[in-house]
């Protein structure tokens, strides 16, 4: 094998890394977008649960239900962010 050969090998392994690179930063970046915006999603969703008690105790009657569906809305939120955070993993393997 010539030096062009060696030089032309090595050149294309190069720009295959740095595809492979680019595509893994492109991903990792999405996925970062996608779990910051379900956590503020999240601190939306605590603070209509705080406004929703508040009104409740102060209106004094207590909706036990629409409470629990508020924090299962949270649950089903933070379940999401666990997909994301593994699918952030998956990526970096």
């Amino acid at each position: 094998m010539g030096f062009f050969d060696k030089l032309k090998d090595g050149l294309e392994q190069g720009v295959s890394t740095i595809g492979a690179k680019s595509k893994e930063m492109i991903d990792t970046t999405k996925v970062k977008l996608e779990i910051d915006s379900l956590q503020k999603k999240k601190r939306s969703a605590f603070e209509d649960i705080g406004i929703l008690v508040y009104t409740m105790l102060t209106d004094g009657s207590i909706d036990e239900a629409k409470i629990k569906e508020k924090c299962e809305a949270v649950t089903n939120i933070e379940n999401q962010i666990k997909e994301k955070e593994k699918e952030l993993e998956q990526i970096h393997q």
